[in-house]
């Protein structure tokens, strides 16, 4: 779960840095992103006694990830007056975070879901140090990078 929120903020940050956004909808971004990493990883898994988790086609097929991602983008969006053109790029960015969180799940052996069928890119295990602290560290490098452009 760190991993997903870690690669899914610094995802946000650079994109909403990229679309220059203000401070506010870059904020913003980041709770959207975070609170689509983590509802996923909350309401998308079924656990077993003593095994992985297993993933549910609810959050981990590609029309329900972009669904839900789309759903946490609203609720935030409507509580909140922001320039149209900043809106709509917190629905993007909100999307972007889901298929992230997509994305890196297919990494995993549990893959996601394609058509009622599993599919994966690789079988790097779920709790590799090395693969979780990379993809942290570069979550936490992108985050630090969109920081320097909201400054230029």
């Amino acid at each position: 779960m760190t991993t997903h929120v870690a690669f899914g903020l610094g995802l946000a940050g650079l994109l909403s840095s990229y679309a220059r956004c203000s401070m506010d909808c870059w904020i913003l971004s980041l709770i959207v992103s975070a609170s689509i990493n983590l509802i996923v990883d909350l309401v998308g898994h079924r656990s077993r006694l003593m095994k992985p988790p297993i993933r549910t086609r609810v959050t981990h097929s590609l029309p329900g990830i972009v669904v839900l991602s789309l759903a946490v983008s609203y609720v935030t969006v409507r509580g909140i007056i922001l320039p149209p053109r900043e809106s709509f790029w917190l629905y993007v960015i909100g999307v972007v975070s889901g298929l992230s969180h997509w994305l890196l799940d297919a990494l995993n052996p549990g893959g996601v879901y394609i058509v009622r069928r599993r599919f994966r890119l690789a079988r790097i295990p779920y709790y590799s140090l090395v693969w979780n602290t990379a993809l942290q560290m570069l979550g936490g490098a992108m985050l630090l990078y969109s920081l320097t452009m909201l400054y230029k």
